[in-house]
């Protein structure tokens, strides 16, 4: 999981790089089994990225790999700066799923 809290008014370029760029290579990608973009209710410039995998070893693979590093490379210009090393105002965390309920 990606958050990340984007510059003023650059949702739609987020959005659009995603269209264009991330989501026609889904699959492509080994393991990954859903990728989905969230832009917040309370805060329209929040954005967060969810995706899962099949293994820990898959994301893994994909978090070491030129091709997340050039998707965070591309997409580092909509974040909001907040750090002087940072050029982007964003945090990743990774989750293990205990349980799973289709409704």
């Amino acid at each position: 999981m990606v958050w990340g809290h984007l510059r003023p008014g650059r949702w739609e370029d987020y959005e659009k790089y995603y269209r264009e760029n991330v989501f026609p290579l889904n699959d492509t990608i080994d393991g990954l089994l859903e990728r989905s973009i969230l832009r917040g209710i309370d805060g329209e410039d929040e954005a967060i990225s969810v995706s899962l995998w099949n293994t820990e070893e898959d994301l893994h693979w994909y978090e070491t790999s030129n091709l997340r590093k050039q998707f965070a490379d591309d997409i580092q210009t909509n974040y909001a700066t907040s750090w002087s090393y940072i050029t982007g105002e964003y945090w990743v965390r990774t989750f293990r799923v205990v349980n799973v309920t289709k409704y």
